[in-house]
C-alpha cells in the first residue's frame, strides 16, 4: 500500500506500547478478554480461512510473527 498522503498530525511515541496519547479514562479501564469460543461463524465462512493459523500473542510483544498463513 502506497502511503502518499502525509497525516496532518503524527503523535510522538516512545514505543509501539506507548499509550501516553490516550486519555486515562480508557487506559484505566478493566481489561476484558474479548476472545469468543466457540466460533459462531457458519461453516461456509470458516472455509474461507482454511490454511490460516492465529496465535493471540501480540506481534509487538515478541511472538516473532507466529500468526501466518501456512
Amino acid at each position: 500500500m502506497a502511503k502518499k498522503i502525509q497525516p496532518p498530525f503524527k503523535p510522538s511515541v516512545e514505543s509501539v506500547l506507548d499509550v501516553a496519547n490516550f486519555d486515562a479514562e480508557f487506559t484505566n479501564e478493566q481489561v476484558i478478554d474479548s476472545v469468543v469460543e466457540p466460533s459462531h461463524l457458519s461453516e461456509t465462512v470458516q472455509d474461507q480461512f482454511k490454511g490460516f493459523t492465529y496465535n493471540p500473542t501480540s506481534e509487538h510483544l515478541g511472538d516473532g510473527g507466529q500468526s501466518y498463513q501456512s
